[in-house]
Formats: C-alpha cells, sequence, structure tokens
C-alpha cells in the first residue's frame, strides 16, 4: 500500500470558505467511481450533500467556519493507493479505509471516505473535517507526523491485510502538493518566464556587445535600467519596483564574475546565441489549421495587435530590433499573449466590440448553466430514487460544460485586459512627451525669473 498523497483543504476566498471542501466531496463521491455510491462510507453520511452539510454544520456550531486572515484549514484529503497485482478487493480496501479512519482520529472528528475502482488499481480517498466535532479543536498536521502517527497505522494494515508495506524515503522529503502544482503537473507544461531570468538574459547579452565593464554599464542604462554600481552590482529594469542584486542572481553574475567574463570573452570565442520567448510552433499551427479552413484568411487590425506584441515579445534580443525594452515587462506574459491570440483567431473574434459581446454571452451562458444545475440538484435531493443515476448524469454533464464556460470566460477575459494594457501603453508616450514639455516650460520660466532678479539687484 501507498499513501500518494497528504492534502491540506484551504480556505477559499469567497462567500463560501468551505467550497474546496465542497468540491473535493463531491469529486470522491462520485457515481462513477463508486459503482453509484456503493463504496462510500465514513461517520458523516452517505451522500456528499449529507456529508458537505454535516461537516459545515459542525464549524458553524463551533464558530470556525473561517477566520480573518482568510488561510482557515477547512479540511484534509489523504489518499491510499493498493497496487494492481495485490488483489484487493473494493470491500477490503473499505475495510482498511474504515480501520484507518478509526485509528487516526476516533470518533472525534466527521470523515468520510470513497473506494474509486474506474483504474488499474484501485485507491481510496479519505476526507475529514478539520475541526473536532466534540471540543471544536483543530486538527493538526505538524512537521513529521507522516513519521510518527500515519506511518505506524498504515504498517499495522498492510501486515494485517498482508500487502507490501510502504518503502519509506531516508530523508523524510515527502510533502503535500498544492492543488496548483498537481494540476499544473497533469498539463503539459507552458513555458514561464520570471524577473530573475530576464535580468540573467539581458547580464549575458550585454556581456557579449560590451567590450569594458563600462561599456557593460552603459548598455544597461541604454535599455532603461536603473543601475547602482558599488561593492554590488544592483539592477533594476522599467517596470520593476524593487532593484536585483546581481550575486543573487546564480553563479556567473556577481560583480568580479560578470568582470571575468568580460575580460575572457575575447580569449574564449564563445558562440553567443540570442534567446527567444514563447513557443513559435503553437502559433504556426494556429495559423495552419486556420488557413486550412479558410484559405483567404486575413487578420483583423485587433489580431494584429496581438501578433505584433507576441511577435516583439518572442524576438525581443533580435539583432537590430529597436526600442526592445518596451517589451520586456511582456515576457512575464508571452504564454498569456499566445493564448490571447490563438483564441482570437480561432474564435474568430476581429474587434474589441465582438470580444465584449463573447464575455456577455459567456456570463449568460454561465448563469443558465449554473440556473440548470441548481435546478437538477433540487429535483435529485427531493426524490433520489427517481431516476437518480439519470439525474446524476445530467449534474455531472452541467459541471462539465460549467467548467468550459469558465476556462473560456478566464481567457477572453485575460485577452480584454491585455488589450487595455495595450492601449494605456500607447498613451504614455504622449502622456510622458507634454509632461516633459510642461517641465521645460517651468524650468524655462524659473531661469527667466532668476535672470531679472539678478538684473534688477544689479540695477539697484
Amino acid at each position: 500500500m501507498a499513501v500518494t498523497r497528504l492534502l491540506r483543504i484551504k480556505e477559499t476566498p469567497g462567500s463560501n470558505p468551505a467550497a474546496h471542501l465542497k468540491k473535493n466531496l463531491f469529486y470522491i463521491c462520485r457515481p462513477d467511481k463508486t459503482v453509484d455510491g456503493l463504496y462510500i462510507g465514513g461517520n458523516a453520511g452517505v451522500s456528499p450533500e449529507i456529508i458537505y452539510d454535516t461537516m459545515k454544520q459542525n464549524k458553524r456550531l463551533w464558530g470556525k467556519e473561517s477566520n480573518p486572515a482568510g488561510n482557515c484549514t477547512q479540511g484534509f484529503h489523504y489518499m491510499l493507493s493498493f497496487p494492481p497485482d495485490c488483489g484487493i478487493s473494493e470491500e477490503t480496501a473499505c475495510q482498511i479505509a474504515q480501520e484507518f479512519c478509526a485509528a487516526l482520529l476516533g470518533e472525534r472528528y466527521f470523515y468520510a471516505f470513497a473506494v474509486h475502482n474506474d483504474r488499474s488499481h484501485i485507491h481510496t480517498h479519505i476526507t475529514f473535517d478539520s475541526v473536532s466535532k466534540e471540543d471544536g479543536a483543530i486538527f493538526h498536521s505538524p512537521k513529521k507526523d507522516w513519521e510518527r502517527r500515519i506511518q505506524p497505522i498504515t504498517d499495522q494494515l498492510c501486515r494485517k491485510y498482508g500487502l507490501p508495506t510502504l518503502q519509506y524515503d531516508p530523508a523524510g522529503d515527502r510533502k503535500g502538493m498544492q492543488y496548483q502544482d498537481w494540476q499544473a503537473g497533469k498539463r503539459p507544461e507552458k513555458p514561464s518566464y520570471r524577473w530573475y531570468d530576464i535580468i540573467r538574459d539581458d547580464i549575458d547579452q550585454a556581456i557579449h556587445e560590451a567590450d569594458s565593464y563600462e561599456a557593460f554599464l552603459a548598455w544597461f542604462r541604454r535599455e532603461h535600467y536603473a543601475v547602482r554600481d558599488g561593492k554590488y552590482l544592483s539592477l533594476r529594469p522599467e517596470g520593476r519596483e524593487r532593484p536585483v542584486r546581481t550575486g543573487r542572481l546564480g553563479k556567473g553574475y556577481g560583480k568580479q564574475e560578470i568582470c571575468q567574463r568580460i575580460q575572457e570573452k575575447g580569449l574564449l570565442q564563445v558562440e553567443y546565441r540570442y534567446r527567444t520567448y514563447g513557443d513559435r510552433a503553437v502559433i504556426k499551427a494556429v495559423f495552419y489549421q486556420k488557413v486550412q479552413r479558410a484559405p483567404h484568411f486575413k487578420m483583423t487590425p485587433f489580431q494584429k495587435e496581438f501578433y505584433r506584441r507576441w511577435n516583439n515579445t518572442y524576438g525581443i534580443r533580435k539583432p537590430g530590433r529597436k526600442q526592445a525594452w518596451r517589451y520586456r515587462k511582456d515576457i512575464l506574459e508571452v504564454q498569456k499573449l499566445s493564448d490571447a491570440l490563438a483564441y482570437l483567431i480561432d474564435q474568430e473574434i476581429g474587434t474589441p466590440e465582438a470580444l465584449r459581446d463573447r464575455l456577455e454571452a459567456l456570463e449568460q451562458e454561465q448563469q443558465a448553466t449554473r440556473r440548470q444545475k441548481d435546478l437538477l440538484w433540487k429535483k435529485y435531493r427531493r426524490n433520489p430514487e427517481d431516476n437518480g443515476l439519470k439525474k446524476l448524469q445530467e449534474i455531472e454533464k452541467c459541471k462539465v460544460t460549467l467548467r468550459d464556460i469558465r476556462q473560456e470566460h478566464r481567457l477572453a477575459r485575460e485577452t480584454y485586459q491585455l488589450f487595455t494594457e495595450s492601449q494605456e501603453r500607447q498613451k504614455q508616450p504622449i502622456q510622458k512627451q507634454t509632461e516633459q514639455i510642461e517641465n521645460d516650460r517651468q524650468h524655462q520660466k524659473s531661469c527667466s525669473d532668476r535672470e531679472e532678479g539678478h538684473i534688477w539687484k544689479t540695477d539697484r
């Protein structure tokens, strides 16, 4: 037996702090994974609705539904998985889960478990409340809790039922994963960049183009960097609030190391290749598919604006690129630019008005689907025996549809935000030019006033 996940279910920002807990319970109790709820057990109920209401009422009873900091733990989620060749049955997995919960929690906490048999290996999900039903105490899971409390229980159950015990890492570095990290591991990895990556790349490019340390610093000033050169070298690119000491960027980026790299550049003859940002193959595939469907396809000015911004960011380090500093901050959002461009072309959205209309339509679809799902839940709760499985399947379809609508709505909203940011950026040079003219006018006026004052005093 192997415990593959130990997760803490945290508070959800918004009106319902226990939304994550609710989503977790409805997932582990899905009919298609538990043979219509046959392999669901625990002391909190036999359906996700009852289990969720029980845990929520218990929190309300003890006044621990949330906290001002917004970081209240709503529950815990453990998962026990069994090897495919161990020959364990669903009934035995239920019995192991029951004994595990009894040994770890006793009757102090509400818990629910569900055995899933929809994969090649049987696995059990265990979710329990964070608040004790006896005294309102919070369940604590400190560091080394795995070795101190959970490991002895799992080892004892493994020996009792003849299962292979867990092979533990002596370093003790097993850690629970955040949901975002686990979900990101399921998706194909997309390129992402941080300010540290951008500054490192700028230093590499400056070393390649500079013949001396003074020319190196001048390169950064031309690129609109704030440079502070003393015992340490600190750089702050335009768009970032705080400077960064180059020594913190890693080996080879301290002040002395940079000077040494500049001196040794001519001796080593290292070939420099400028770096690109983003995945050009994805954009090529989008255009290829679009041209296959519409051979005479041409981008609208609205779509061209996104393509120009993405292309300038992708090849920001291309030799001869002018005013590259304007697109440096876009490197942080190059994936958003790529997704927005692909979305506009795929959905044939050619104007800002069409994008706003699509956002409104998605909001209406989201509200209609949510109402439909709530109506189906009311019908199911009134009479679960009347076509209960069919109603649950319809509810699952509504959930899938709602998830797809939310994903598109988020993408459309981010696309519109990128558009508004681009519009504001285009206004900034005009505003800066106006401010500069006004500053020059004030400076000339002050100078003339001082001259008149000097002449007046001389005449006296």
